[in-house]
């Protein structure tokens, strides 16, 4: 196997493995919670492989202009005491994940517009004061599988590099 065909395979493993970080259920503050909402994010995630400055390259993004303007926020998270999110983002992941507006007094009341409307400036608010926690779903994912086959990578790159000083017929 050339190393271009084991990095595509790394590749794809490490993105398969990204995508099952994103889908686990995970117990936050005693409850099980899932990091999707509509799956948009992890089904576009994708990997490219290229060469840039006569050095290869592999880039793990996402094939898709809507979730890349949070796929960094989900894997880094946002600091505390930056700016309000957008909006109108916010009040489709409530609707997506089906959440509902509560009283003061923590009961459940009508899911009016404008109760809908407070509830998400309120989310918006609260992620400017205290930020996002980060998810590591793709940093995660290259240290795994890097660990589990780093070492076929390396095999792969000395036969590689034998076969390379071994073409002008001179031994090493």
């Amino acid at each position: 196997m050339t190393i271009k065909e084991l990095t595509d395979d790394i590749s794809r493993d490490i993105v398969e493995r990204a995508q099952r970080n994103l889908g686990a259920t995970r117990t936050v503050n005693g409850k099980k919670r899932r990091a999707v909402a509509s799956g948009d994010l992890k089904s576009s995630l994708t990997y490219k492989n290229r060469t840039r400055y006569n050095k290869p390259e592999v880039i793990f993004t996402t094939d898709s202009d809507k979730t890349k303007q949070y796929a960094d926020v989900v894997e880094f998270g946002r600091r505390a005491g930056a700016r309000m999110p957008p909006i109108a983002p916010i009040k489709e992941w409530v609707k997506i994940k089906n959440i509902r507006p509560r009283s003061k007094n923590g009961g459940f009341i009508k899911a009016s517009e404008s109760e809908i409307d407070k509830m998400v400036w309120n989310i918006a608010r609260s992620i400017a004061k205290n930020g996002i926690k980060p998810l590591y779903y793709y940093t995660d994912a290259i240290e795994a599988v890097l660990e589990e086959r780093g070492k076929e990578f390396e095999d792969a790159l000395a036969q590689e590099l034998d076969a390379k000083l071994n073409l002008n017929g001179r031994s090493k």
